[in-house]
């Protein structure tokens, strides 16, 4: 069954690109370049340099901003404790309480549930209630 959609994925990833190419129309314009003599090493280094100045000023702007800071550090420990749930937490319950893989899906169908309607209801309540700064200080 895994192999079905690993194939389905596979023959789609090579498809659209190749659909894309051929059947769309650029809308774009690319603007004409002063460097064409320039090598291959020098693009690699101006696209390296480009990405390094993206991504310094994309960490600038969150460090900088205590709201976004705050955003990332929930963010962080979020991400931290799901993978924690998803790579020990099967092992343990099926030790424990024999649970199979679908009722451990069923468990994490739940609980996805369960944090889709605390955002949805329980925050929107709280929000105008406490304010931001403090459901943000609240997650931890």
């Amino acid at each position: 069954m895994v192999h079905n959609y690993t194939s389905v994925s596979i023959a789609l990833l090579i498809f659209c690109p190749v659909y894309m190419q051929f059947f769309l129309i650029e809308t774009v314009k690319v603007a004409p370049r002063n460097n064409h003599e320039s090598g291959c090493y020098m693009k690699v280094v101006d696209f390296l340099n480009q990405r390094y100045k993206s991504m310094r000023k994309a960490a600038e702007i969150v460090m900088f901003s205590p709201t976004l800071r705050g955003m990332a550090t929930v963010t962080f420990f979020y991400k931290l404790g799901m993978s924690g749930i998803n790579s020990v937490l099967p092992y343990y319950l099926k030790a424990v309480f024999n649970f199979n893989k679908n009722q451990f899906s069923e468990l994490l169908m739940m609980v996805g549930m369960g944090s889709i309607f605390s955002q949805m209801v329980v925050l929107a309540i709280l929000n105008p209630l406490v304010g931001e700064k403090v459901i943000l200080c609240s997650a931890f």
